[in-house]
């Protein structure tokens, strides 16, 4: 049965997976880039990345709608996403960012959560066992907050 929190999560996904889709990239790194590169966060990013995770890209591109930059950082990490979840609900409100109430969990065990902070919201993407390794894939979208 299709329920509305299944709706809004499948957006969310949608949103985790192709958030550069149809935007001007400005700047993209992947597997094709030196790892150095790949690796760099911009110096001013307003989101911790989990402890001990390997960064795997680092997107930038402009909001369709606002102007805005919209930056998508992908990591993946070995603990479970309930822990990084409570990891990210503890670390977060330090920043001063504020998480909202809805966050959503799917059977499969993907969690999704978004944070505000002053003009800026963040959507955390959390997969579980992603990696045919085992490791989970986590992703930031920072974007203008609408």
């Amino acid at each position: 049965m299709f329920t509305l929190r299944k709706g809004i999560l499948l957006v969310l996904s949608v949103f985790a997976l192709g958030a550069c889709a149809g935007k001007d990239v400005s700047q993209s790194t992947n597997s094709d880039t030196p790892q150095a590169e790949a690796k760099a966060l911009p110096a001013d990013f307003p989101v911790p990345v989990y402890a001990g995770a390997k960064i795997l890209s680092v997107d930038h591109s402009t909001d369709q709608y606002t102007g805005g930059p919209i930056i998508l950082v992908a990591y993946n990490a070995i603990n479970d996403v309930k822990v990084v979840r409570v990891w990210y609900e503890a670390e977060l409100p330090k920043l001063g960012w504020t998480i909202r109430p809805n966050v959503i969990e799917q059977d499969n065990g993907h969690i999704t959560m978004v944070a505000d902070k002053g003009d800026k919201a963040v959507t955390i993407g959390l997969y579980p066992k992603f990696e045919p390794n085992g490791d989970s894939r986590y992703s930031l979208i920072v974007e203008p907050k609408k």
